[in-house]
Order: C-alpha cells, then sequence, then structure tokens
C-alpha cells in the first residue's frame, strides 16, 4: 500500500497508525527484530560496565540499566 495515499483516504490518524503498526508488526516482523536488537545491545552494555575499572560506577550504572531494559510504555492510545 502506499502510504502517501494511506495517509491521505484516512480521516482519522488513529485508524492510520493501527494500519502501519499492522504492517510493521505482521509484515515486516518488527517486534522480533526489535527484541534481538535490544538484547545484543543490552549484552554490550553490560559488557561495557564491566570493564569499567569503578565498582561503584559499574553498581550505579547496572542498577540504571536494569530500571529501563525491557520496561513497558504506554502509547498515547493506551490507558
Amino acid at each position: 500500500m502506499d502510504l502517501r495515499i494511506a495517509c491521505c483516504s484516512y480521516a482519522d490518524t488513529s485508524a492510520f497508525v493501527n494500519q502501519i503498526r499492522y504492517v510493521l508488526e505482521e509484515t515486516l516482523e518488527a517486534p522480533g527484530a526489535f527484541a534481538e536488537h535490544e538484547s545484543k545491545s543490552y549484552e554490550k552494555l553490560v559488557s561495557s560496565i564491566e570493564d569499567h575499572p569503578s565498582k561503584v560506577l559499574q553498581k550505579v550504572l547496572k542498577s540504571f540499566l536494569g530500571n529501563i531494559y525491557k520496561r513497558q510504555k504506554s502509547t498515547p492510545n493506551e490507558k
């Protein structure tokens, strides 16, 4: 589907957003690709943190990373 045509044909932008989500999730398998990227990035960050000589800084950074890794974000349409 041509996205320029799709965007102009939706009166409600939430319908357009839902169509884009469908395309990304179902057609392009974006969640799986993102999960793989997120996991690799996490491993790289942990490795970099562990390479730092300061144990105190390692603890702080790992704590911060633990707070943000795999957190659930709500979208504006979700309540």
